[in-house]
C-alpha cells in the first residue's frame, strides 16, 4: 500500500468522469408523476410499482443438489414455494445481491455462491433486479433500490415462516444498501449479520442513515472497501470496516484497463476467495482514514481474520493487505517481511509512545555481524514518550525450530531510560531490556510464531517524561 495521497489525488481529478449526472433521486416521483405502474424513460426502468411480489424482482434457491440451476421462489404477503423447493430451514442462508450494471452472472457472485456450497450444506438465495439497476440508468438504480429492499423484506418474512435463524444478506456495490432498505421493512426483526461488498458510494453521501446500509441495520455489519472515491464509500459503515489495501485502488489493478472497476469487482472477489482460504486475509487495526493516508498505520500486531470467518465482536477500523493477483491472500507473517516504517511524527500507540525518524527494518540476514558492521553508521533521533511499563513491538514471523538475530544499539540516552527487549511468541521476555544487543536466537517452541522486539520504559520514576533516544537502525533478521 505505497504512496496512498496520489491515487487520492488521481481519483479527485477524475470524479467528475465517474459521475456526469447527479439527480435528486428523492423528486423522481415528482418528475414523471406519480404511478402505480412502472416507467420507461429512454433506456431506463423506473419503478412505479410500489408494491411486491413484483416480476422484476425475482429470486432464485441454490443448494448442493442444485449447485448451478436456480429454482426461482415464489413469496407473497403469507405464503411461498419455499419448503417444495430444496430449502432447509435448518442450515444457514446466504442472501446475494448484486448491484448496478450488473445480474447474478457476475462471476465474483457465482464464485461466492460455489465457494458456501463447498463449504457446507447451505441454501443460497439469489435476488435478481438487473432490470431495474441497468446502465446507463445509475440515479434510476439508486430510486428502484428501495423497493427491492421492500421486496426482499417480503422474502425473509416468509424465510422466517420456515423457522430459519441464521440468515445472512451479501451485497456487493449498490447491492450492499438493498439489505438496509429491507431493514427498513423488518423492524423491529434485525437480519443476524449483513456484508457490505465495496458499498456504492454516489448519491449515498449526504443522504440519511435510513436510507443506505449502517451498523444499524443487523445484529453484525462488516463492510469491505476497495474502491473508496469512485464507486466505493470512503465512510464507515459497518460495525467493523476493512479497507483492503488502504481501499482506495487495488493491486494489479493500475495496468487495467478500467482500473477503477478493477478495484471495485477486487471486494466480492477477495469475500469469496476468504470462505475457504486457509491462508486468510489478515488486518489490523487503525484510527482512520486520513491517519492511513499520511501514514500513521503501518502493519501492527495484534492481526485480525477478514473475510467470511470474521469474528462478529470485532469493531473499528481495520487495513488489510492482498497480493496483486489471484490467490490474494498472503500469510499474515508477510505483512511484515522486509517492511520498513518512516515517519514525520507518528503516534505509534497513544498516551505512550511518539517516535520520529526512521523507526525499523525487518530484513532477512545472509549472515550475522556486529551491530558496528551490520547496521548504518548514522543515528536516528527517537523523540519517545512513554508511561511506565508501557512498551511498542515490532514482529516477525519465524518458523519452528529456526535461528534468527537481533542488534539494536542505544548510542545516547536523554532525560529519561528505556531498553529494548526481545520477546517469545507467548510474550515471555527472552532477551531482558537492555540498550545493546547482537545476539543469535533460537525457536525453541517447535511451532514457530512471531517474535517481536520491544522498546519499554521499565522505570516508573521516568513516567510521562520525554525520552530522546538516539539509535541505530533496528535489524531482525531470519538466518
Amino acid at each position: 500500500m505505497h504512496s496512498p495521497c496520489k491515487y487520492v489525488f488521481t481519483i479527485i481529478l477524475q470524479f467528475n468522469n465517474v459521475v456526469c449526472e447527479i439527480i435528486d433521486t428523492n423528486n423522481i416521483e415528482i418528475n414523471i408523476g406519480f404511478s402505480q405502474r412502472d416507467y420507461i424513460i429512454g433506456p431506463c426502468l423506473v419503478n412505479g410499482n410500489n408494491s411486491c411480489p413484483d416480476k422484476e424482482v425475482t429470486f432464485f434457491l441454490y443448494t448442493r443438489k442444485n449447485p448451478t440451476d436456480g429454482h426461482e421462489i415464489i413469496v407473497n404477503e403469507t405464503d411461498s414455494n419455499l419448503m417444495d423447493a430444496n430449502f432447509n430451514p435448518k442450515q444457514p442462508t446466504k442472501i446475494l445481491i448484486h448491484g448496478y450494471n450488473s445480474n447474478m452472472q457476475l462471476e465474483a457472485l457465482i464464485d461466492i455462491r460455489s465457494e458456501y456450497l463447498k463449504k457446507y450444506d447451505c441454501n443460497i438465495v439469489a435476488v435478481d433486479w438487473h432490470r431495474l439497476a441497468a446502465a446507463p440508468c445509475y440515479p434510476i438504480a439508486v430510486y428502484n433500490a428501495p423497493h427491492v429492499g421492500q421486496c426482499l423484506a417480503q422474502l425473509i418474512r416468509r424465510l422466517l415462516d420456515t423457522g430459519a435463524e441464521d440468515l445472512h444478506a451479501v451485497g456487493f456495490s449498490l447491492g450492499a444498501h438493498v439489505p438496509a432498505f429491507a431493514a427498513n421493512n423488518l423492524h423491529p426483526y434485525k437480519l443476524p449479520r449483513i456484508t457490505g461488498l465495496d458499498p456504492a458510494m454516489p448519491l449515498f453521501i449526504t443522504v440519511s442513515n435510513d436510507r443506505k446500509l449502517d451498523s444499524t441495520d443487523a445484529v453484525f455489519v462488516d463492510v469491505y472497501h476497495t474502491n473508496a472515491f469512485v464507486q466505493g464509500k470512503v465512510e464507515t459503515c459497518g460495525h467493523v470496516d476493512f479497507y483492503m489495501n488502504g481501499g482506495v485502488t487495488q493491486p494489479g489493478c493500475q495496468d487495467e484497463e478500467k482500473p477503477f472497476g478493477c478495484a471495485h469487482n477486487r471486494a466480492p472477489q477477495y469475500f469469496a476467495e476468504s470462505i475457504n482460504s486457509k491462508v486468510g486475509f489478515w488486518g489490523w487495526a487503525c484510527t482512520g482514514f486520513i491517519d492511513y493516508l499520511v501514514g500513521y498505520c503501518p502493519p501492527k500486531m495484534p492481526v485480525v481474520l477478514a473475510g467470511d470467518d470474521v469474528d462478529k465482536q470485532l469493531r473499528g477500523y481495520y487495513l488489510v493487505k492482498t497480493s496483486n493477483k489471484s490467490p490474494f491472500a498472503i500469510n499474515k507473517s508477510c505483512i511484515f517481511d522486509d517492511y520498513e516504517r518512516t515517519f514525520r511524527e507518528v503516534r505509534l500507540r497513544k498516551n505512550h509512545l511518539f517516535i520520529v525518524g526512521t523507526v525499523i527494518v525487518l530484513t532477512k540476514c545472509e549472515t550475522t555481524r556486529p551491530w558496528y558492521e551490520t547496521l548504518p553508521a548514522v543515528a536516528m533521533d527517537y523523540k519517545v514518550h512513554i508511561d511506565a511499563g508501557k512498551e511498542d513491538c515490532y514482529y516477525q514471523y519465524v518458523n519452528p525450530g529456526a535461528t534468527f538475530f537481533v542488534s539494536f544499539q542505544v548510542l545516547r540516552g536523554g532525560d529519561g531510560k528505556a531498553g529494548f527487549a526481545v520477546r517469545n511468541p507467548n510474550g515471555e521476555i527472552v532477551h531482558p531490556y537492555q540498550w545493546r544487543t547482537n545476539a543469535d536466537y533460537q525457536d525453541q517452541s517447535g511451532v514457530g510464531g512471531y517474535y517481536s522486539v520491544c522498546i519499554d520504559n521499565q522505570f516508573s520514576r521516568f513516567a510521562g517524561k520525554l525520552v530522546n533516544l538516539y539509535l541505530t537502525v533496528i535489524r531482525f533478521c531470519i538466518n
